[in-house]
């Protein structure tokens, strides 16, 4: 599958709006939305509206700090495109991603008396590397009512590897955002901590304004999620919004503590350290793709850069504690 990727902007940047940091590098892509095959169907063709389902990753995703092997549908709305990882008992943390909080709905009945949309899912890859998918396959929107000709395909990609995040939008209809949302906008959120007994959070963010080009802005309760905190419109088919985690401990660990020099850097660069400890480093372009990987022992590495193109890389150094990750630039 062909892929065109731009980097829009670096989360590093600091910028008035934010509390603090958001947890992700932002990377917008573009692809061939390619719908899921040899899935398993949650809905079963079975109608459906606000759907509640509870779903094995496949594997355990590290995020924020916490690993999870479950997810389920819920969160602030409900409204069926928003996941919570959570772990054993529904006990906390828990945290919600959504990358559509729309009200969908089953729309239609076919020929055969079946739904004829679809929720599906499927992990693929060997361990170590394999990716969960989930697919929302040509869904309506509960809001624009019967006959419901409104209709949208969406993914969402979880990353063993890296534990990166993707969400894919698809082929749609033209859509009537004026009738299908309840906000402003689109709503594409990132809750921590996220409490089902109060829907509150301790923290979140969402993307706005321009779907190719959005902005982070935060989510500190839920009076903000009904303002401007939100997309334009519905990302166009082929839209890729690639998360990579900056930091996956949420408490500082000094024992990580990693710098790069020089920077801006030609020729080589050295990672310092505060400690001789062995971590596990790994080097990624801007798509995501590992392209230098190995084991450092000391305070001190120094990197050939002689095979590296010039351009934006991502270091991500592993301790048994905490990812921490530095960018830096060849040129």
């Amino acid at each position: 599958m062909k892929k065109i990727y731009s980097l829009i902007f670096a989360l590093f940047l600091s910028i008035g709006v934010f509390a603090q940091d958001p947890y992700f590098e932002l990377f917008v892509l573009s692809s061939d939305y390619v719908p899921l095959a040899n899935s398993t169907s949650l809905t079963q063709g079975i109608p459906y509206d606000d759907p509640e389902y509870e779903v094995n990753i496949g594997f355990e995703f590290d995020y924020l700090g916490n690993t999870f092997s479950n997810i389920i549908f819920g969160g602030y709305d409900g409204y069926g495109c928003e996941l919570l990882f959570y772990s054993d008992g529904f006990t906390p943390p828990m945290h919600q991603i959504s990358p559509y909080m729309m009200d969908i709905i089953d729309g239609q009945l076919d020929n055969n008396g079946k739904a004829d949309t679809d929720i599906r899912y499927i992990t693929e890859g060997e361990p170590g590397s394999r990716i969960f998918k989930m697919e929302w396959s040509n869904v309506a929107f509960y809001n624009e009512g019967s006959p419901y000709a409104m209709r949208m395909n969406l993914q969402v990609w979880l990353y063993e590897q890296d534990n990166a995040i993707e969400f894919y939008y698809g082929p749609r209809t033209t859509l009537d955002h004026s009738i299908i949302t309840d906000y402003a906008g689109v709503p594409v959120t990132f809750m921590r901590n996220f409490s089902l007994d109060s829907y509150t959070w301790e923290d979140g963010f969402a993307l706005s304004g321009d779907p190719t080009n959005p902005t982070w802005m935060t989510l500190n309760d839920a009076a903000a999620v009904g303002t401007n905190q939100h997309l334009n419109e519905t990302p166009s088919n082929g839209t890729v919004y690639r998360f990579f985690p900056l930091l996956v401990g949420v408490e500082e660990d000094t024992d990580n503590t990693v710098s790069i020099y020089p920077n801006p850097a030609s020729d080589f660069i050295q990672i310092n350290r505060q400690t001789d400890e062995q971590v596990k480093a790994t080097i990624y372009n801007t798509v995501g793709q590992i392209v230098w990987s190995n084991t450092l022992i000391g305070s001190s590495y120094k990197i050939d850069l002689n095979e590296f193109s010039t351009g934006a890389y991502i270091l991500q150094v592993e301790n048994k504690n905490s990812i921490v990750t530095e960018r830096f630039i060849v040129r």
